[in-house]
């Protein structure tokens, strides 16, 4: 990463089973990393913290730049590009680095095999 910030600090939750971020560049680089080790449920549970109606910093720009070069065929890929989607839909000017069409699609098509911590809720889903 070329951002200023190249460490991120994580507390650690006290019932010692998972890391809460402290800022939201922190969140998003720890949703890569789970879906990079494809950990998807854990990756599932980290997009409400990157939710956001603010620009993006270059921190974080650069890092969401990084979701696109993930290219796993898995049917929790399409249900986590969709939900991090919705979570920065209201980001002015930012761009989605996949096609929320053929996301969409291959969702539907593979919804019995996307794991339950990655479904998207019913509101989600009439978005």
């Amino acid at each position: 990463l070329n951002a200023r910030n190249k460490t991120f600090l994580y507390s650690i939750h006290p019932t010692l089973s998972f890391l809460q971020p402290a800022t939201q560049t922190g969140a998003l680089y720890l949703l890569l990393m789970e879906w990079l080790h494809r950990r998807y449920g854990a990756a599932a549970s980290l997009v409400s913290s990157i939710a956001t109606d603010d620009k993006l910093d270059p921190g974080a720009f650069q890092i969401y730049e990084h979701l696109k070069t993930i290219s796993e065929p898995h049917p929790d890929t399409h249900a986590l590009r969709l939900q991090v989607t919705l979570a920065l839909r209201n980001v002015p000017g930012l761009v989605k680095p996949w096609d929320t069409a053929q996301e969409l699609t291959g969702y539907l098509q593979r919804l019995s095999q996307v794991s339950a911590r990655c479904r998207l809720g019913e509101s989600e889903e009439v978005w």
